[in-house]
């Protein structure tokens, strides 16, 4: 009985990070665009391999970049939200991460399909609950693709990507890191080729997140990540931001 109850528990205020699924399916997700110069050339690559993903876009970014929304919605893809301006929402409090959330919402409404997923995957209680009385499932990952490394580990991009990706996962990539300013750790080059080789060698079929929630049974766990304070304060662009950590 106490099994069953925490099971039930978990279902409602948990973060889903993969399905059970006997489908060879699997959900890419993209993190902090869109980005002009890369978002572009990922979506031709997505069109190239015939697969469908999931872009939680930064709605700072979304308000510069609509027709990268109105392209990525054309193709099939699925649009979430990523707050306005990705501070870490176990270091704002409760006033701004309801004016984050919704000013990003405002900003991709047409498009939205009320998925979050928290900036630097930073959650507590508080927030998964007032994301879930605003109606969001919150989504995390199974794999984790350390794309935010410096540009030389583009093979580990890649061995990650092929050790680790089975059926039912939810994949943790970015096609912009928005709290980063130096260009080689921006550089999406290496994402983008581990990501062809992903896609060329795979028999799976790569699908958004909505689409892989019916594949199986979704799972979801307790989710509590916090971001040292003083690597939220290293990161020059987030700390120019007007947030105070």
């Amino acid at each position: 009985m106490l099994k069953q109850l925490r099971a039930q528990f978990v279902r409602r205020v948990g973060v889903i990070t993969h399905v059970d699924t006997t489908e060879p399916v699997m959900a890419l997700t993209f993190d902090d665009g869109p980005n002009p110069e890369w978002t572009p050339r990922l979506l031709d690559l997505l069109e190239r391999h015939r697969a469908h993903a999931t872009f939680f876009v930064v709605g700072e970014m979304a308000a510069r970049y609509p027709h990268i929304l109105e392209r990525m919605t054309a193709a099939g893809h699925a649009i979430g939200n990523h707050s306005w301006n990705h501070p870490s929402f176990t270091a704002v409090g409760f006033a701004e991460r309801k004016r984050q959330v919704r000013r990003c919402e405002a900003t991709i409404a047409s498009h939205s399909q009320k998925l979050f997923r928290p900036p630097f995957g930073d959650l507590n209680w508080r927030s998964r609950l007032e994301l879930r009385l605003a109606g969001y499932a919150v989504i995390g990952w199974s794999v984790s693709s350390a794309d935010w490394q410096p540009s030389n580990h583009g093979l580990t991009i890649a061995d990650i990507l092929r050790r680790e990706s089975k059926p039912g996962s939810i994949v943790l990539l970015h096609d912009q890191l928005f709290a980063y300013t130096d260009y080689d750790e921006c550089s999406r080059e290496p994402m983008l080729a581990a990501l062809d080789q992903l896609m060329s060698g795979s028999q799976l079929k790569f699908v958004t997140v909505p689409e892989l929630l019916k594949s199986g049974t979704p799972r979801a766990r307790l989710w509590a990540k916090e971001s040292e304070i003083e690597f939220l304060r290293s990161l020059e662009t987030v700390s120019n931001l007007g947030f105070t950590y």
